[in-house]
Formats: C-alpha cells, structure tokens, sequence
C-alpha cells in the first residue's frame, strides 16, 4: 500500500514551574519507551499521567476483530489486546471500549447467541480475566459492548420463545418458564398488529406470528415490557462486574422501545439501577444517535453518559469538532459553540465526545496531517470523557468507500501495526475494500516524535495532567470575547471547575503564528504543535502561538 511520510507535532514547555504535590505517575509505561519521544516534559519533569479514580476518562475503541492477532490465525483477539495493552498505555489511554466479544455468528458480535461465553474466535474467559487484570495493573478500566436491544435469532432464548409463543397461539398452557419466554420478545399475532407499531417486523419462519427487528431479521427485539427481560439484564451485568469489568457501552438505546424517548429513558434508569447498585463506579454510555432536546432526555437518565453524536462525521457539515476548522479561522467559533451546547444539553452527565467510530466513516484527512492532528487536537480539549476510535491515532482512512450494503466493513479494516513484520496484523471484514494508508505504520510512528500517533500520546497527557480540562464547564470571559472578534484565526475560552481555572487559545490559521499578551495573573503551561518544527515562542508577556497549534494557561 501507498505511504505518505509527513511532519507532525508536539508539546512545548513554555515555562517552567512545579507541578501540583497529587501528581504521581501510576505506572512507568507512562513514560517514553526508549523510541518514544524525549521532549515529554511538562511543567519542569517528565509528562506523566495521574491516577484517576473519576469516570472522566480519556478511553480508546477497540473493534476487536481487526486489532491485534496474536495466535496468526487473522482475526484479532484478546490475547492480542494483553500484548499490546503497554501501547494503548503509553499512548495516554485510561479507558478501553471492547466492541462486543461475547458469542455470535457474525463477524461484527452484534447479535449474540450467548452472552456468558466469549466468542471462541476472541479467545476464553480467562484470557478476557487476564486483560482485566492487566488494565486494573496499568489504572486502565474497560467497558465492554452490551447490545441488549436485541439478541441473534439463534440464541436459545429465542428458540424457546418461539416454541413458547406457538404453543401458547394453539391453545395450549405454558408452564411459568414457558410464560417467561413468551414475553421475553416482542411478538405480534398478526401483520396487523405488526404493522401499526411502526417498527420493523417479521414472520417467524413458517409460524403465523411475528417479531420485531429493527436492525435485521437476525436480530429479534427483546421486550422491555417483561420482568424476565430485567431478570436476563440483571444477571449479565453482575456476572460481569462480578469478573471486575468497569462499565458498558449500551448498545442502541433509542430502540429498546423502539424511538419512544420517555420509555427509553425509564428502561436506562432501571439499568443503572441495577448496575450502579453493584458497583457505584459502573461507567454507562449510550448509543443514542440524536441530537438537540432529544439527546438532552436521554442525558438526563441515569446512566452516566451518552455519545454526543454532532460532534462526529455523522454531523459532518456541521460538526463543531470538524466542521469549522477551515477558512484560517472564519468558522472557529463552531467549535466553542459546539462545546457549550454540548455541555449544557448534558446537563448533569458526563459529556462524551468522539469523531468517529465501527459505524461512521473515518475523520482522517488523507494527505493534510496536520489537520487530522487538528481535530484530534479539539477532541481531547473537550470536556467530559472522549473516545478515540482505534487507527484514528496513526491516520487510518476509510476514504475507499463506495457506499451501499457493506459500508460499514470500510470502517473496521485491520490495524496497521508493521508493515514489515506484519506481527499481530488482521484480515479485513470480508466485504471489505483495501484502504489509502496515508500514514507510517504503528512501528514508524512509534519511533517519530512528529507523528500523529506521538501527537494523541502528548494530547491524551495534557488531559491526564490537567483534570479540570475534563471536569470542568466552558466559559468566555471580556476578554476573551475580544480576542474571538479582534484575532480572526485565535479562538479563546476558559474551563474551569471548583480548583482551577485554565484559558484554551487555539490558532485555527493554517500557515500563520497568532501573538496573544498575558495578564500578570496567567502562567503558560503547555502548546500542542501542529509542526514541531515550529515552535511556539514566548518573550516578556508575549505568547505566540503557531499555525494550527493550542496554548493551555493557567488562570491565578
């Protein structure tokens, strides 16, 4: 495949200054490696993440089939995850999204035939007992995928459905079990009935009833309406924490009655319930794909977050992480716009923030790498907790992507981990066309200080240092309303919590360094480059900022 060798950026010290007494390092992996950069300093000593016990968190998503294969057999693996686990450490990563692994007759683990078995092309319990253990070593909590919308229609509680579902239409009487299957699915007992819901149904087979499938006549919905549906939801969330798993992502949220929001929200406040009663820190994210008045009822549940979807290539024309970064500045008041509403749309849950994912087209700019640094660069100064979608962090494209039934396969090809060794490399999904690589392997850009992959690394470490840029609200003070007017391509605001307050200056121009004159009360802490060959500068109280490139300040 065709490669691209380009520049990248980094972090500057701009003064020195000691670093607050709580900062300690949780774990020496933390540090560069021998090939990792040298420059990671920040405020006088090595760059190092702090221990975090908060749900505020910097995760990675990993699409388990296409990352890291480690028994050569081309379908990534937990085994493999354990292997490269000191990678996604280094990288500045505390939280791992797992896509789902529990057994299932597809490529992509959506549709489950058992959720207390891994699926044998992932590995064992063990190995996923071992990566719990591993994450739990390196301060690192992982969530795992949880598509409980619906299950696959091979899995035994369908099956049992079914028969329960015929026998009960023939006359007969169902024992309690029986009673218990028979709700556990949405049926309708006739294409009447089935069509007034307004969902997607289908016959069961040669029987004269049906079921609801909004995703796939593979994928039959459980029903919300059932206590035994909260019977099975209960006893897969203990069996799990009870194994020391931190979280889940709920799959499909908006579907669990299918696009009834207040129902929706009432099903998410029972399963936080039931999580949250075993293990207070159980993280919860949804899956909602909406925006505006919508998003924020689903926010107010009791989960702990949903995925703020406009803020990723779903939204693309108006995304405020991707959307207003050209023009040297012209639209670079999308994105504190964006931040702002997200954050009060979240109200009191914590924002979740991404530019992509296994079902969206990847953001990467194939032959501009300092704005795909760019955007990554806004991602990780957004509040909340953020997401990165494995591949994003070395430049992965999907841009070969005609469209049509296997779309989503161009968004889940395999990791690039060597391209001389091709140790722990993937197949594609099968569907799947080969895609652009823009950019160096992992192994390159391990071992470049300007590569994208060290430039998430020194992002993702500004996060861990700084907890208030995760914690804190957006806000714009006189004057950084007067720099948003009077400097055309500097953006300028504040985020602040209870124990810090820090500005955020960021140069949208892509060829030109901006100056901006501190207050005596403000102290400059660190600039993430855009080109590390050039540097941010600092004479007397004048800061200047170069293209592409963010400031972080204290505020006194």
């Amino acid at each position: 495949m065709k490669r691209h060798g380009l520049l990248l950026p980094s972090l500057l010290l701009l003064t020195a200054c000691s670093v607050p007494s709580s900062t300690t390092s949780t774990d020496s992996s933390s540090s560069s490696t021998s090939s990792s950069p040298s420059s990671d300093v920040f405020a006088g000593v090595p760059l190092q993440r702090k221990k975090n016990d908060s749900k505020y968190r910097t995760f990675y998503q990993i699409f388990v089939s296409s990352y890291a294969d480690s028994d050569q057999d081309g379908i990534g693996d937990l085994r493999g995850i354990c292997d490269k686990l000191p990678e996604i450490v280094d990288m500045g990563f505390d939280g791992i999204w797992l896509t789902p692994i529990f057994s299932s007759p597809s490529y992509h683990k959506y549709d489950t035939t058992d959720y207390f078995q891994v699926d044998e092309d992932f590995g064992t319990m063990a190995d996923l007992e071992d990566l719990i253990a591993l994450c739990h070593e390196k301060d690192v909590r992982l969530i795992l995928d949880l598509a409980i919308n619906h299950t696959s229609s091979s899995h035994p509680w369908f099956q049992n459905a079914l028969l329960a579902h015929r026998k009960k239409l023939q006359g007969e009487t169902l024992t309690s079990e029986e009673e218990d299957y028979d709700s556990l699915y949405v049926f309708f007992d006739s294409e009447e009935e089935a069509r007034a819901s307004g969902s997607t149904y289908y016959q069961a087979g040669a029987n004269s009833f049906y079921y609801e499938g909004n995703f796939s006549s593979d994928m039959p919905e459980l029903n919300f309406e059932s206590e035994f549906t909260y019977e099975k939801v209960e006893e897969i969330l203990d069996f799990y924490l009870g194994k020391g798993i931190d979280g889940f992502r709920l799959d499909a949220v908006t579907s669990y009655d299918y696009k009834k929001v207040q129902r929706n929200v009432e099903i998410l406040d029972r399963i936080a319930q039931m999580g949250h009663g075993k293990d207070p820190d159980c993280y919860f994210v949804g899956e909602t794909w909406e925006a505006g008045d919508v998003y924020s009822q689903y926010a107010q549940s009791d989960i702990d977050s949903c995925f703020y979807f406009p803020g990723s290539t779903a939204y693309t024309s108006t995304s405020f992480l991707l959307s207003g970064n050209a023009m040297d500045g012209m639209y670079k008041k999308t994105y504190l716009n964006g931040l702002r509403t997200m954050e009060d749309l979240s109200g009191e849950s914590i924002p979740a923030s991404f530019l992509d994912n296994h079902d969206l087209p990847r953001a990467t700019k194939g032959r501009d790498k300092r704005m795909t640094k760019f955007q990554l660069g806004l991602l990780a100064f957004t509040s909340g907790t953020t997401f990165t979608y494995y591949g994003d962090e070395i430049g992965m494209s999907s841009s070969n992507n005609p469209g049509g039934d296997y779309q989503d396969s161009n968004y889940r090809t395999h990791y690039f981990w060597d391209d001389e060794s091709h140790a722990y490399e993937c197949h594609d999904p099968e569907h799947a066309l080969a895609q652009e690589a823009y950019y160096p392997s992992y192994r390159e850009q391990k071992d470049d200080p300007n590569s994208i992959r060290n430039y998430v690394r020194k992002a993702n470490l500004i996060r861990s240092s700084y907890p208030t840029l995760l914690r804190g609200k957006t806000s714009t003070t006189e004057k950084d309303q007067r720099t948003n007017e009077d400097v055309s391509s500097l953006l300028s605001f504040l985020r602040s919590d209870q124990e810090e307050t820090y500005r955020v200056l960021i140069n949208y121009h892509s060829y030109e360094e901006v100056s901006y004159v501190l207050d005596e009360d403000e102290e400059p802490l660190t600039v993430l480059l855009a080109d590390e060959e050039i540097p941010a500068t600092r004479k007397d109280r004048t800061l200047t900022i170069p293209p592409y490139s963010m400031a972080l300040i204290r505020v006194q």
